[in-house]
């Protein structure tokens, strides 16, 4: 009898799609199986022997009784299957349990990944890659220990199977899809292209999986030349917007002679699955090209003139600022020298206006103040043009200079040119007053700003500038200054002028002991005895005392300071003539202030011994005495 026989169950499976292009995600496998075996001793101690359950046992005559559940998993030729459950029964046919066992359950089930590599490869061998076979097999082994070890299988079947997997499309890396149209060509060299605009309008059924590919785009292409500029579809709305507002410029895409084909195209820039569909629509595609035919013109020629006098082969004109500038064009044809009426003359630059025609005169006119331009060289093109005549350019340029100005000094409302000079006394105040005025209107230049260097700025009045200077404001004897008055679109104007600061004449009166020795600085003193030393420092004009003055007692080797007393309107000094030598002293009483005349006396002092005399208590001035007799001197 056959103790191995077996039976298969087999099913084929088609799926609706070519599943190369999909991954699975999942694989679940669930079957439940029973069987049913009753076993009959022998006579023989060997009969109905066991399998043993260890592979050391003596007595170990073969591999016992089973039943092995188990499914398969193959191409539908059945080439290459792969075990993806199995059962195998362990105490079925036992000789020495119960005489009749049964089993029932699930069968074991290997792994998900297990399953899903089966599948995968099933369905590879298949030419659609949709199709493979699924198989439920059941083998027993019955082996006969005796002749008379007899096991009988009651049943053994499949209660249920319930396999199923899942799967998501597979998002190829640089996989795309593209909406195409194939348009007209532009040919021929009269033909220019001047612009190309596309415009389209695009949405999204549901939010792009950003974080699967975070790169997918929508890309556009002509005559298959890329575009620099792409859409993320990460950025797609869920309603139809315009893809670009004002569209793309593709006029570099566009080319001549040869049909204009457009493309736009969903790119996918990762690999990735998805088990939804994402529909993507594009509406309302516009490829707007814009070009020129060239026809061939009438000759034309433009002159130029610029403030009535032609500047067509000089264009250029110095203008001052303030002033109305005009400019005329002829535009005429070339051949006749006939003028173009109805022609658009565009003046461009920093005023941009159209030209306005005169048919009595033939020519165009436009005319402006240069105050709308400013001061400096500006650069203006006038472009003449009408559909059928050549068009004409002409550059020219307009030097707006600053308005000519003079300045005009006085002093004391004495006029004064640059670098005369002016004297004043030290407690003068100066009126400086200019004038500054535009040459061509002979007009007083209002709102400068005027100012004297190092001093401040001018005060504005009337139709002049003024400024109150203060001579004891200049420290030098002899001052440069300089005035600078300027205005905006106006030329600058400076003047220097020089100041002397003429001191003032100055009295100085000297005093010894109360004496006045102002025309005889000389004096005699003995050794110790006190010198006042008075002096008077004063105006020569008003006689007034100069108070804060420098009054000094210079000799060889030191100096004295006087010490000044306002309430009596003098400078005093006290000195003890033992600070002095015996002799005759020379010292110079030196007075100074600022402003003022500085004035000196030479003082002559002559320190004297004082006198001593010596006499004998007899009133004698001889002695007579003997050799060797003392002698008592008392001197007093």
């Amino acid at each position: 009898s056959n103790q191995f026989p077996g039976v298969h169950w087999r099913k084929n499976i088609s799926v609706p799609v070519d599943m190369s292009e999909y991954n699975i995600t999942s694989a679940n496998l669930s079957v439940l199986f029973n069987a049913s075996v009753e076993t009959t001793s022998g006579e023989s101690p060997l009969e109905g022997f066991d399998v043993s359950e260890s592979e050391t046992d003596p007595d170990q005559f073969g591999i016992g009784d089973f039943i092995t559940f188990y499914v398969l998993i193959s191409d539908i030729d059945l080439k290459n299957p792969y075990v993806i459950a199995f059962n195998r029964t362990t105490d079925l046919g036992q000789d020495s349990g119960p005489t009749i066992d049964i089993i029932s359950g699930n069968i074991y089930s290997y792994d998900e990944s297990v399953i899903i590599t089966a599948l995968n490869s099933a369905l590879e061998k298949d030419l659609t890659h949709s199709n493979l076979t699924i198989t439920l097999g059941i083998d027993i082994y019955c082996e006969d220990n005796w002749g008379s070890d007899i096991d009988t299988v009651n049943y053994a079947y499949f209660e249920e199977a319930n396999f199923t997997f899942t799967y998501e499309r597979k998002m190829d890396k640089f996989s795309s899809i593209s909406w195409n149209q194939v348009g007209n060509n532009i040919s021929g060299a009269e033909f220019q292209i001047e612009n190309a605009e596309l415009n389209f309008k695009y949405k999204i059924d549901q939010k792009w999986p950003t974080n699967l590919s975070a790169f997918s785009e929508i890309r556009i292409l002509i005559n298959d030349n890329p575009y620099a500029e792409t859409i993320r579809l990460s950025s797609a709305n869920l309603t139809f917007s315009a893809a670009k507002q004002g569209g793309f410029d593709v006029t570099n895409l566009i080319l001549k002679d040869v049909n204009i084909s457009l493309s736009i195209q969903v790119f996918i820039a990762n690999t990735f699955g998805f088990n939804q569909n994402i529909t993507i629509s594009i509406d309302n595609v516009s490829l707007i090209i814009t070009y020129i035919e060239t026809v061939l013109d009438i000759p034309t020629i433009l002159d130029l003139f610029l403030n009535m006098e032609n500047k067509s082969l000089d264009p250029i004109i110095i203008i001052p600022y303030g002033v109305n500038i005009n400019i005329t064009v002829k535009f005429l044809i070339n051949s006749t020298k006939t003028h173009i009426p109805n022609a658009t003359i565009q003046l461009n630059g920093k005023i941009t206006n159209l030209l306005t025609e005169n048919l009595t005169l033939s020519q165009y006119t436009i005319i402006f103040d240069t105050l709308l331009l400013g001061v400096g060289i500006k650069t203006f093109t006038i472009d003449a043009q009408k559909n059928l005549y050549e068009n004409q350019q002409i550059q020219f340029l307009v030097d707006v200079r600053e308005r000519d100005t003079e300045l005009k000094l006085y002093i004391n409302n004495a006029q004064k040119n640059d670098g005369d000079s002016v004297s004043v006394q030290v407690d003068n105040i100066i009126n400086v007053t200019v004038y500054y005025k535009d040459i061509s209107t002979n007009s007083h230049v209002s709102g400068a700003v005027v100012s004297l260097d190092g001093f401040g700025v001018f005060s504005e009045i009337s139709n002049h500038y003024y400024f109150n200077l203060s001579a004891r404001d200049l420290t030098q004897k002899i001052n440069a200054l300089t005035i600078s008055a300027q205005q905006f679109n106006y030329s600058v104007q400076d003047i220097q002028f020089f100041i002397e600061v003429i001191e003032r004449a100055t009295d100085l009166h000297l005093f010894l002991n109360n004496n006045d020795k102002t025309d005889d600085p000389v004096i005699e003193q003995p050794i110790t005895s006190i010198l006042n030393i008075t002096v008077q420092y004063k105006d020569n004009v008003s006689m007034q005392h100069l108070s804060n003055s420098a009054v000094l007692l210079i000799g060889n080797s030191f100096s004295y300071n006087f010490t000044e007393n306002s309430v009596l309107k003098q400078y005093s000094l006290s000195i003890n003539t033992t600070s002095l030598t015996i002799g005759v002293n020379l010292f110079e009483v030196k007075a100074s202030n600022s402003h003022y005349e500085t004035q000196t006396i030479n003082l002559r002092i002559t320190v004297n011994k004082i006198s001593t005399l010596i006499s004998t208590e007899s009133g004698s001035s001889f002695i007579d005495t003997e050799l060797g007799e003392p002698i008592n001197l008392s001197i007093s």
